[in-house]
């Protein structure tokens, strides 16, 4: 039975590929729809159907069949279409003609039945005036699909717009789609340039586009009448019989191309524009963004050959980010290239190295990146060609409404209408609700193009001006960010009135701590980016005062080497500017930045050099701060009595200034030493005292610290279970703010008091997190911590390779950074954990050694952080 059913389905198959050579189409869709879903895998019935709905004018439908079975394929035998069914999607995607074979002959009688007969083929006194298919049209193919499913007929007027900016290949693909679906539309394929953004040229008058198009139809001179309406009713009547393709490139406006519609139902309009048609009722929008990666590297190896590609990988690469991947700077750059076999990849990337340069490189011919701008720039209003200046002195990549503002000097409101206006004419972009960017080579153009309007009053470039608003809104903005996670924080006010006067008052509404961390979260990088510009345009006060309001929540999310870079900026700024009390405060904020990055000597010198500054000023409470971090330099390097007496120093200064803010982190910093000293009930006081300052400041990551040193502290005096209830309150803050380093933190003491306890299934809770920080820069120090505490819970279920692995690592990082009681942990962890596996000499060595670095420290061995 099976063998006849098989020969019953190739016969069956075979029927409908003779019914279709002979011209068959729509009659043969529905028996092969039902022997379809017999057999969905059978993948010659599946080419059958998908070349019969072809036929019948559905190509949309036919791409659908392919796409199906691709994915049944893929899903139950793990395979792609074979070469036959990938080929003729292929043809379908382009209207190969062979797919459209005429008959040759009379069928014979159909084994099913035939409703209905194949699309007739297109009139041969048709027009056709579409421009030539480029040979080498690259990828693209899911927007090509798209625009061919779009572009099937319908009972209606279907109007495409292809919208997008400049150069980014809108034309390439309308050609291409037009020649794909020309046969559904057989009474004629009109192409009109509407020179609505063409170098030299006005847009073409809607009369005049008529009259071209009219004639291409076959009107006769004499029958076309002057004035656009006449045209327009001609236009109408004309086409109100046929179905046709009418491709408007280049379309300057909806106003420009309202006129040009065809009556007909059943007809397509194709149009390109750089502009959004929104004025267009019925229109559907297909946004041409540009090409992906893969996309344009293929069009590289279409130009230049695979073998030069291959050759400078990394160039090409390269090559393709600084066009932005823009189809019309990539042709013109591979177009010099084949013109100049000697010149490598290399040497064309080098040449687009500058931004300045970069827009002279990519001219070719009467093709120019820059000219196809300046066309969509010209076609603005004054006023709007002043915000896309101004916006494009922007230092980061993506900016806000606020920050527009800031940059333009109008409202939040106005700025806002400006930026819609720009992305409407595709020279901003809106990837993201609220957020706007250029594209590369937009930007470019921004940054280099003049006008007689950027020489403000004063005689200063208006670029140099915006820039400055823009860092008094930032400046304005942390300064609200850091009164909301940092209560207590003192403020620096900026040195005279800010320009951003408007934006100071309209700016983002931080209405709580979580608003201003999302805040940062969002613009920090756009602060560094601007904390640069700064730097290099000789505005020191903001270069110097606004790293103090972002480095702390850079050092607590993980940022530590644009903490380090910041700090340095503010302390060069703060030389330039030659104010004492700034430059002991970037001082300070230097020495903390190192401090988190292990590198504690040099970190010590600075906070020393601050407090030099500091007793010059001769003031208290900047010593204190200075005394506060020396003392916790000492802490970390191992000197905890000289550490702890700095401590005391700090805190009798901090209790004399009336800094409630400082006086409890100094006494965080004293309950942290006189933990490690084995003084477990002077930490906890110390301790308690700092939660309760915190708590009247609401300020919850000082309390985090506080209650993990209380934890400490009561597990030093013998209480894991009292300790416990702290760790879970400091887990609570912790996630509150979401902060790595101290949920890295807790994690760690959580685990070791899991191992005290021992509650295996707890350990491995904690553990897990532990292990998942390791993956987040939380800092040498940290990580330190961190591989210790894992060597640790390894070592309590017996897995001594891997515990000392971990103990090693530990080792390691505390050795090169003089971290001295992380390092005292992992050797006694090395020692603990090789005895186990038999390397009895290294055990005794680190043990020994461990034993005397914890004596040379006033550290007893049994520590509380210890196992």
């Amino acid at each position: 039975m099976a063998e006849l059913e098989e020969r019953r389905l190739a016969a069956c198959e075979e029927l409908a590929a003779l019914r279709l050579e002979l011209g068959a189409g729509a009659d043969v869709i529905g028996e092969l729809r039902r022997l379809v879903a017999e057999h969905p895998l059978r993948e010659r019935l599946r080419g059958l159907l998908m070349r019969a709905l072809y036929r019948s004018a559905r190509q949309a439908e036919a791409l659908e069949e392919y796409r199906r079975i691709r994915e049944l394929l893929g899903e139950e035998l793990g395979i792609d279409p074979g070469p036959e069914l990938e080929r003729l999607h292929a043809d379908i995607l382009r209207a190969s003609p062979d797919l459209l074979a005429a008959p040759s002959v009379s069928p014979p009688a159909p084994a099913f039945p035939l409703t209905s007969a194949p699309p007739a083929a297109r009139r041969p006194e048709a027009p056709c005036s579409l421009p030539y298919d480029l040979p080498d049209f690259t990828g693209r193919g899911d927007e090509l699909e798209r625009l061919i499913e779009l572009a099937a007929p319908s009972a209606q007027v279907k109007i495409i717009s292809l919208e997008g900016m400049g150069g980014c290949g809108k034309t390439t693909l309308a050609v291409r789609a037009a020649h794909a679906v020309a046969a559904h539309y057989p009474d004629g394929q009109l192409w009109v340039d509407l020179s609505g953004f063409t170098p030299g040229q006005l847009p073409l008058d809607p009369a005049v586009a008529l009259d071209v198009l009219l004639r291409t139809l076959g009107v006769p001179d004499e029958r076309i009448p002057e004035g656009l309406l006449a045209r327009i009713a001609l236009w109408r009547v004309t086409t109100a019989n046929r179905r046709l393709l009418v491709l408007l490139d280049n379309a300057g406006s909806a106003e420009q191309v309202q006129p040009l519609l065809p009556a007909a139902p059943g007809s397509l309009v194709l149009i390109t524009s750089r502009v959004r048609l929104s004025e267009l009722d019925g229109a559907q929008a297909l946004l041409v963004d540009v090409m992906s990666s893969g996309d344009a590297r293929q069009l590289l190896v279409r130009s230049l050959g695979e073998e030069r590609v291959a050759a400078e990988p990394q160039a090409v690469d390269e090559l393709i980010e600084l066009c932005g991947r823009l189809p019309l700077a990539l042709r013109i750059c591979t177009g010099r290239l084949v013109d100049r076999p000697g010149w490598s990849i290399q040497h064309m990337v080098d040449r687009l190295g500058t931004e300045t340069r970069r827009l002279r490189e990519l001219r070719g011919g009467s093709r120019s990146v820059e000219a196809g701008t300046s066309l969509s720039y010209l076609a603005m209003s004054c006023e709007l060609r002043f915000a896309f200046r101004m916006l494009g002195c922007f230092p980061g990549y993506d900016f806000d409404v606020h920050a527009a503002a800031a940059l333009i000097g109008v409202s939040p409101d106005e700025a806002a209408d400006q930026l819609e206006q720009l992305v409407d004419v595709h020279l901003l972009r809106q990837h993201v609700e609220g957020r706007y960017s250029f594209h590369d080579l937009v930007r470019a153009y921004a940054r280099c193009v003049k006008d007689e309007q950027d020489a403000s009053d004063d005689g200063r470039n208006a670029g140099d001006c915006a820039v400055e608003r823009l860092l008094d809104h930032y400046h304005l903005t942390l300064s609200r960010a850091s009164e909301r996670l940092y209560p207590g924080k003192p403020t620096i006010a900026r040195t005279g009135a800010p320009q951003a006067c408007v934006v100071a008052q309209d700016g983002p509404e931080l209405c709580d701590a979580e608003t201003a961390r999302a805040w940062l979260a969002r613009e920090f990088g756009n602060v560094i980016a601007g904390l640069r510009q700064a730097r290099e345009s000789g505005l020191h006060w903001h270069a110097a005062v606004m790293p103090r309001y972002l480095s702390e929540f850079l050092q607590l999310y993980g940022y530590l080497e644009e903490s380090l870079e910041v700090a340095e900026i503010a302390v060069q700024a703060a030389e330039d500017l030659g104010d004492p009390a700034v430059l002991r405060l970037v001082t300070t904020n230097l020495s903390v930045a190192l401090w988190n990055l292990g590198r504690f000597q040099e970190g010590l010198e600075h906070a020393e050099r601050a407090l030099a500054l500091a007793r010059e000023l001769g003031d208290p409470g900047m010593q204190a701060a200075c005394l506060r971090r020396i003392g916790t330099f000492h802490s970390f390097l191992g000197d905890y009595a000289q550490g702890l007496a700095r401590l005391e120093e700090a805190l009798e200064l901090t209790r004399r200034s009336g800094a409630s803010r400082e006086q409890a982190a100094t006494l965080v910093s004293i309950s942290s030493a006189a933990g490690y000293l084995g003084r477990y009930r002077e930490s906890a006081d110390s301790a308690r005292q700092a939660i309760e300052l915190y708590r009247e400041l609401g300020e919850l990551q000082g309390e985090t610290l506080a209650l993990v040193n209380l934890a400490n502290s009561r597990v030093g005096m013998g209480d894991p279970d009292g300790a416990g209830a702290h760790l879970e309150a400091a887990w609570d803050l912790a996630q509150l703010r979401r902060t790595r380093t101290y949920t890295a933190l807790v994690a760690s003491r959580f685990t070791q008091l899991e191992l005290l306890r021992r509650r295996p299934a707890e350990v491995r809770r904690w553990e897990a997190v532990v292990r998942d920080a390791l993956w987040t820069e939380t800092g040498p120090s940290m990580a330190v911590r961190l591989h210790n505490v894992l060597g640790a819970a390894h070592h309590s279920r017996g897995e001594y390779p891997e515990a000392l692995r971990n103990s090693r690592a530990a080792y390691k990082k505390a050795q090169r950074i003089g971290y001295r009681i992380g390092l005292a942990e992992a050797m006694q962890g090395i020692a603990e954990s090789a005895e186990r596996t038999g390397e009895q000499e290294l055990a005794e060595q680190m043990g020994r050694q461990a034993r005397e670095l914890f004596e040379a420290m006033g550290v007893p061995v049994g520590h509380v952080r210890t196992r």
